[in-house]
C-alpha cells in the first residue's frame, strides 16, 4: 500500500509535468511577460492567467484527493509505529497541498472576481479541532507546542463560510509555525455580541518566532510577497497565504492584522463579523432542565 501511495504521487507530479507542457505558449508570455501586454491583450492575458490557474488547481486536486484517500484506508490497516508515522506525514503534506490548492483556486477567482461567499452553520470547536489536528504534525516535528486559548462557549455555533475560514486558519497557523524554530504557537479564540444575533468571531495567533520587521509587514499582504524573518532556517513558501486571507476576510467584512509580540515573535489577529445559528428547540429545552 506504501509503494501504491508513492506510485501515485510520482503520478501527480508526472501529470503537473504533462499540464504545463501542453498548456499555450501565449499563456506563458503572459505569465511572465505581463508589461508587454495592452488593452484588449492584456484583459486576454489576465483571463488566460486566471483559467490556467482554476485548471491546473482542479487537475491537481483530483490526483491528490485519491492519494489521501488511499492514507486512509492504509491507516486502518495493521502497521508498526514507524509506518504509523509516514503515513502521518503523508496525511499532513497532503493536506498542506489541498490547502495550497485552494489558495490557487481562489487567486484565480479573486483575480477574475468570481469568488463566492457561502453561508454554513458550523461548530466552532470542532472547526478549530480539525485544524489543529491538521497543523499538529507539522508543529511536533519541530517541537513546537500546539496551544489553545478558548474564551466563548464551548458549544458556539456560527453561520459563515466554513471553508474559508478554515483556510483562513490554515494559512496564518502554518506561517506561524514555519517561522518558528522553538518555543509555542498559541491561538485564541473569542466571540463578542453585537445584538440581534450577530457577533464578532476574534481570533489571534502568537508565535515566538524571530518576528517580523516593518518593511517586511507592509508587503506580506501583497501576491507572491514572502520573506523569511531574520532567524528562521526555513523555506519563503508560495508568498500566498496572507494575501488570499485577506482578500478573503475583505469579502466576508473582516480584518486581518499583524504586529509584533511583545517580546518576540509575530502577532496576527484576525476580525469577522458572523451570525450566531439558532439552538434547535430541543437544546433549548435541554438548556432550560440544565438551567
Amino acid at each position: 500500500m506504501i509503494i501504491v501511495v508513492g506510485a501515485a504521487l510520482l503520478l501527480l507530479y508526472l501529470l503537473l509535468i504533462v499540464t504545463f507542457w501542453r498548456s499555450d505558449r501565449r499563456l506563458f508570455m503572459g505569465l511572465s511577460l505581463p508589461g508587454r501586454f495592452r488593452g484588449d491583450d492584456a484583459e486576454v492575458a489576465s483571463e488566460a492567467k486566471a483559467e490556467f490557474v482554476a485548471t491546473i488547481s482542479h487537475e491537481v486536486r483530483t490526483p491528490l484527493n485519491a492519494v489521501l484517500g488511499m492514507t486512509d484506508l492504509l491507516n486502518l490497516t495493521s502497521l508498526t509505529r514507524k509506518q504509523r508515522e509516514y503515513i502521518q506525514t503523508i496525511q499532513s503534506s497532503g493536506d498542506m497541498l489541498i490547502s495550497l490548492v485552494d489558495n490557487l483556486l481562489d487567486f484565480a477567482h479573486l483575480e477574475s472576481g468570481r469568488i463566492e461567499v457561502r453561508e454554513d452553520e458550523f461548530d466552532v470547536i470542532d472547526l478549530l479541532e480539525r485544524v489543529l489536528r491538521m497543523m499538529g504534525h507539522s508543529a511536533s516535528s519541530k517541537g513546537i507546542e500546539l496551544v489553545v486559548d478558548i474564551r466563548h462557549d464551548f458549544d458556539l455555533r456560527i453561520i459563515a463560510d466554513k471553508q474559508r475560514v478554515r483556510q483562513i486558519l490554515v494559512n496564518i497557523i502554518s506561517n506561524a509555525i514555519k517561522f518558528t524554530d522553538e518555543g509555542e504557537v498559541i491561538l485564541t479564540s473569542d466571540a463578542i455580541e453585537s445584538g440581534d444575533g450577530r457577533m464578532s468571531l476574534s481570533i489571534t495567533v502568537s508565535d515566538t518566532g524571530s518576528g517580523i520587521d516593518a518593511e517586511q509587514r507592509e508587503r506580506l499582504f501583497a501576491a507572491f510577497a514572502s520573506g523569511a524573518r531574520p532567524a528562521s532556517t526555513q523555506t519563503h513558501g508560495s508568498g500566498l497565504g496572507l494575501a488570499i486571507s485577506k482578500k478573503l476576510l475583505d469579502a466576508m467584512g473582516g480584518s486581518i492584522d499583524l504586529r509584533p509580540g511583545e517580546t518576540c515573535g509575530t502577532v496576527v489577529s484576525v476580525e469577522l463579523p458572523v451570525e450566531q445559528a439558532r439552538r434547535s428547540v430541543t437544546e433549548e429545552a435541554a438548556t432550560s432542565r440544565e438551567g
